[in-house]
């Protein structure tokens, strides 16, 4: 019986204190023990590392700083806060300016529409229909000043109140704070009646509602808004026709403010 070789022994070398794999590596042919060690030539393929005495040695991670960020010079700072007082001083007065002009608008639009409307109710349901000054928003106060409120309802024996089968139509709450709304009629701005013809109080009484705003405003008068009123009940917007910046009432005189 022949005899056997003996097997290969092959011995890894220890460097710098740490084992390292058989090199070159070695293995048993067909992964059959028993038979010698069939050494693999082929060098040792490296993934981006380097391999020193069969030991992987990664590459030095590259250092970065973490502190990159840095925060305002005090002269920067005293630049920033100065653009920011100048375009406060610009921006700020035009802004309330803006805003108490819209106001004005939308408050004279309001009553505008309410008019309209209390005169369409007059028409459709054939009967008078009374518009008053009211700052509880169920009875009239018997004021030409309309800041607080108003009312429409339906005024079937003209008391200018609301009794019997009278119906309220509409309420409108008061208008922003610090501005006027003046009623300045032939007879009596303090009530309004349409008459089931749509005309007012019959056709005998017309006049203007002027609404101005807050008193510490420079240019309140320039700024004001008109509402006219003819005898026939039609409502219209009131116009600067002269040419001053200040509008006017239905006797085509500049309005004035309280």
């Amino acid at each position: 019986m022949p005899s056997r070789p003996p097997p290969t022994i092959v011995i890894s070398f220890i460097v710098l204190g740490r084992p390292g794999p058989i090199d070159p590596p070695c293995r048993y042919p067909g992964g059959r023990r028993g038979l010698p060690f069939v050494c693999d030539p082929r060098p040792p393929v490296s993934h981006g590392r380097t391999s020193v005495a069969n030991h992987t040695i990664n590459p030095p991670m590259k250092r970065t700083s973490c502190n990159t960020s840095r925060g305002l010079t005090l002269i920067e700072l005293m630049v920033t806060l100065a653009v920011l007082a100048i375009l406060a001083v610009i921006v700020v007065p035009g802004y309330q300016t803006m805003v108490s002009t819209n106001r004005q608008a939308a408050g004279i639009n309001a009553l505008s529409a309410q008019l309209s409307a209390a005169r369409s109710e007059a028409l459709k349901r054939g009967h008078r229909v009374t518009v008053c000054s009211s700052t509880d928003g169920a009875t009239c106060n018997g004021g030409t000043a309309w800041e607080g409120g108003w009312i429409a309802f339906t005024d079937l024996n003209g008391s200018a109140t609301i009794d019997g089968t009278d119906v309220l139509i509409n309420a409108a709450d008061a208008l922003a704070t610090g501005q006027t709304l003046t009623a300045q009629f032939a007879t009596n701005g303090a009530v309004l009646q349409f008459h089931a013809n749509g005309t007012l109080r019959g056709g005998n009484d017309s006049g203007t509602f002027v609404l101005c705003g807050e008193a510490t405003d420079a240019n309140r008068l320039l700024r004001a808004r008109s509402l006219i009123v003819n005898p026939m009940g039609r409502v219209s917007i009131g116009r600067d026709n002269s040419g001053n910046n200040v509008v006017e009432d239905i006797a085509g005189n500049d309005v004035a403010c309280p």
